[in-house]
């Protein structure tokens, strides 16, 4: 009877030091700490009594300590290997990891309801408004541009009326395929200008040949198209393809909702956008909703860029015109301020769950 009771004196001992090591464990590898945790459990004298009455007989302990001890051993083992690179097989290292992960990810969102992030300078959203705007202007018109790089805008083609009719008497299938409904800058001389019958403008330019020419419909909006009127002045425009269209001998490429090269409007509806996910990501923390970590950390770190410019600075404030923004920076080293901006990453990783691989980024 001493014994016995020595034995489950011993396994109480077990059971609780194993727990604290269980917790210890869970944080290197989940299935680890788990199997130990699963050994303390098995070691706990009242897990015996509630086996015993679930299975209607008694059962003795040593059975218990028996499964226990290999279960601890094999948790032990698992938790240290995974410390060492390529210690574990492959596939049980990535479920670890992941399960690790959520736990990690579960603390974090904890910690975030205790208490709030760090403090979101408007100023520097506003710079961050204006940063994107120009650098929209200029992926769209082809020059470096980071939004280009990160695959989120795309340059506009641009080719000469003659050359879209060309593509499409060669193929009108794959040239629908490629332009059909996307929008493209044209140019060219204006042989004629005419009201169609659904009063519309419609700016006529050379095509492939006398019977086919480029039609150019421009947009309702009349103040969307600000260039010439008059025959033989060379136009650009900036329309979307709506395809071929055969009247009786003569074939036309129609394009419409055309309007003048300028797009300051796009950019600034798709900057405000952006910002404005940028601002709601800064204030919620957790998970971003861009394209990619490195994309996340780009936008993060030109916000910080411009909480470092003096409060006065006009890229600081929301109604500037994005000419007197960009010709304000010329006073600064802004490739420096982005650097620089680059300290204070890791005071906004944790909040905005963002790995630390993802806070190397750099200025362009």
């Amino acid at each position: 009877m001493k014994a016995e009771s020595v034995f489950r004196l011993f396994c109480w001992v077990s059971c609780i030091l194993l727990a604290i090591m269980s917790v210890g464990a869970i944080n290197s590898s989940f299935f680890g700490g788990l199997a130990m945790f699963l050994a303390a459990i098995l070691l706990c004298p009242d897990f015996w009594r509630l086996v015993r009455r679930f299975v209607g007989k008694s059962i003795n302990g040593v059975v218990f300590a028996t499964l226990a001890f290999p279960l601890f051993f094999t948790g032990f083992y698992v938790s240290v290997s995974s410390q060492i690179p390529g210690a574990l097989p492959k596939d049980l290292e990535k479920v670890s990891e992941y399960f690790k992960s959520l736990i990690e990810n579960g603390s974090m969102e904890a910690d975030k309801a205790k208490a709030p992030g760090p403090m979101v300078d408007q100023g520097g959203v506003n710079f961050f408004r204006h940063v994107m705007e120009q650098d929209y202007l200029i992926g769209l018109s082809g020059g470096k541009s980071a939004l280009a790089e990160l695959s989120m805008i795309n340059p506009v083609d641009r080719l000469p009326s003659y050359r879209l009719a060309r593509l499409y008497r060669e193929s009108e299938g794959a040239a629908d395929e490629f332009y059909k409904g996307k929008k493209i800058i044209v140019s060219g001389e204006i042989q004629a200008v005419r009201i169609n019958f659904t009063e519309e403008v419609v700016i006529e330019l050379p095509g492939s040949g006398p019977f086919s020419n480029v039609q150019a419909v421009l947009d309702h909006d009349s103040g969307k198209y600000t260039g010439s009127l008059m025959e033989g002045e060379n136009v650009g425009l900036y329309c979307t393809v709506h395809g071929r269209i055969i009247n009786n001998r003569a074939s036309h490429i129609y394009l419409k909702d055309c309007t003048s090269v300028d797009f300051s409007e796009e950019a600034k509806e798709y900057s405000g956008r952006l910002a404005g996910k940028l601002d709601a990501w800064l204030h919620a923390g957790g998970t971003h909703t861009f394209p990619s970590e490195f994309a996340a950390s780009y936008f993060l770190a030109t916000y910080l860029t411009g909480t470092r410019l003096p409060s006065d600075n006009p890229c600081r404030n929301g109604q500037a015109a994005l000419e007197r923004c960009i010709s304000s920076l010329e006073a600064f080293d802004t490739r420096n301020l982005f650097e620089m901006s680059k300290g204070d990453l890791d005071r906004w990783r944790k909040w905005l769950a963002l790995p630390p691989q993802a806070s190397h980024v750099s200025s362009r």
